[in-house]
C-alpha cells in the first residue's frame, strides 16, 4: 500500500510473458482473481506485453482481461465493484 496525498492506494508491478499467451492469460487471471483485490483503489503497472490496439482476445489477452475486470471511473461504476484509477497503454 501507498499513500498519496491522505488517500491509500494499493500498487502492483509485473511482468506478463511475451510468447506463450496461453500462460500470459493465466497470469493475466491469476492477478484479477488475487494481488490486486483490494478495497482500495488499484494501481498496476509493469509490461503487460499485451497490444491495447488488436481487438482480438486471442492475440492480446492481458489487456482484454484486465480491461473487462475493471473500467476507469468509481467503486459504483464498476460491474466488478473494484476500485480502479486507470489502465492506459504505453510504448
Amino acid at each position: 500500500m501507498r499513500n498519496l496525498r491522505g488517500k491509500l492506494y494499493r500498487v502492483g508491478t509485473t511482468h506478463l510473458e511475451t510468447f506463450n499467451l496461453d500462460i500470459q492469460a493465466a497470469q493475466a487471471l491469476e492477478l484479477v482473481n488475487g494481488p490486486v483485490i483490494s478495497n482500495l483503489p488499484v494501481v498496476l503497472a509493469g509490461d503487460l506485453n499485451s497490444d491495447a490496439d488488436n481487438p482480438d482476445p486471442a492475440q492480446s489477452p492481458a489487456y482484454h482481461i484486465l480491461r473487462r475486470c475493471w473500467i476507469p471511473g468509481s467503486v459504483d461504476d464498476s460491474p466488478s465493484g473494484r476500485p480502479w484509477i486507470y489502465l492506459a497503454a504505453a510504448w
